[in-house]
């Protein structure tokens, strides 16, 4: 695999600038408040904007390929340089957890890549690896300009950036009991007001899990029209994920339009071909449009050592039913 990649990027030029800043802010978990603002900043000292987790893994490595400066919060994406052919002349990591990655270090210093470590996180809600963190601005814009021979990076006051982290925890703490709340119980367990908590992060960064997770606060207290709206907003940023589409084909199905459920879920089978829990919800939606004979082709697809067998067989067993009838 190493090999692999190596010889694919050798043979490719590198796909941006000479100037790369990796971003955290349009990943949902370990985020950082004051990124989006600092994105801002590079952008405007010429630094191409990288979003990894949108992107394909060889262009991951591309983007980073013989760059003159790649900075970043520290995390995964740094650490494929070491499938560079032509690594980066220079990394300047920000600490997240206010100590040296040790595995970045080694693997700098494997490709022979000049590195300066960023401390200014002044808080962490937790000592997670997926926790947020806030960046110390003064700090962190002092230190760049030295570190990036001579950029002007001009972050917002602190009181800002203390905003957004307050915003980003109100956030992180809805999202971990929505994901273990059924959507059922979603009403039992929320106000209205909760959708304003993780609404004021919109003030200040947009990204795919905060669409999410607003689509199906909203969908369980029945604002359907803004539930559709954030299901899709979050579909669009990432294309790519599974989840988003099944969870909106849930939603259509919920409110009897089996047809647009049909069209998603088939989407996420596209992306995760074995989950009998998307499955489920084709199965459903094929026999509520009356695509009897297509259903029961469909549900031999299903893992025999599915937990899901039991419903399967009575579905079947129900179409069959039909069938005979007609």
């Amino acid at each position: 695999f190493f090999e692999e990649c190596c010889r694919k990027n050798f043979l490719t030029e590198a796909l941006v600038g000479n100037k790369v800043y990796i971003s955290r802010s349009q990943f949902p978990k370990g985020m950082v408040a004051g990124e989006a603002a600092l994105e801002k900043e590079l952008k405007n000292n010429g630094y191409y904007i990288v979003y990894p987790e949108k992107m394909p893994f060889y262009d991951q490595l591309k983007v980073m390929r013989g760059a003159d400066v790649v900075v970043g919060v520290s995390g995964s994406a740094l650490h494929n340089i070491i499938f560079l052919d032509e690594p980066p002349k220079k990394i300047i990591e920000i600490q997240r957890r206010g100590r040296s990655n040790g595995t970045q270090k080694i693997i700098n210093k494997a490709k022979g890549v000049v590195s300066q470590s960023i401390y200014a996180i002044l808080d962490s809600s937790s000592t997670k690896s997926s926790a947020s963190v806030k960046m110390d601005a003064k700090e962190l814009s002092e230190k760049l300009k030295t570190f990036t021979e001579g950029s002007r990076v001009y972050l917002p006051a602190q009181e800002y950036i203390d905003r957004e982290y307050e915003a980003l925890i109100s956030y992180e703490s809805i999202r971990d009991v929505i994901n273990k709340t059924p959507d059922h119980m979603v009403k039992e367990v929320f106000d209205f007001d909760d959708i304003d908590a993780i609404k004021n992060l919109c003030d200040f960064r947009s990204f795919s899990a905060l669409n999410f997770y607003m689509g199906r606060l909203y969908a369980c207290f029945e604002e359907y029209e803004k539930a559709n709206e954030n299901f899709r907003a979050a579909i669009v940023s990432s294309p790519r994920n599974a989840v988003y589409k099944f969870y909106y084909a849930k939603f259509c199905a919920k409110n009897s339009d089996y047809i647009s459920a049909l069209e998603w879920v088939s989407r996420a089978l596209d992306l995760d071909a074995e989950n009998d829990n998307y499955k489920k919800i084709k199965l459903e939606c094929l026999e509520k449009i009356g695509a009897y004979r297509e259903a029961l082709d469909f549900a031999t697809s299903f893992n025999q050592s599915s937990s899901l067998l039991s419903y399967v067989e009575k579905t079947v067993e129900r179409i069959e039913g039909k069938l005979k009838a007609i």
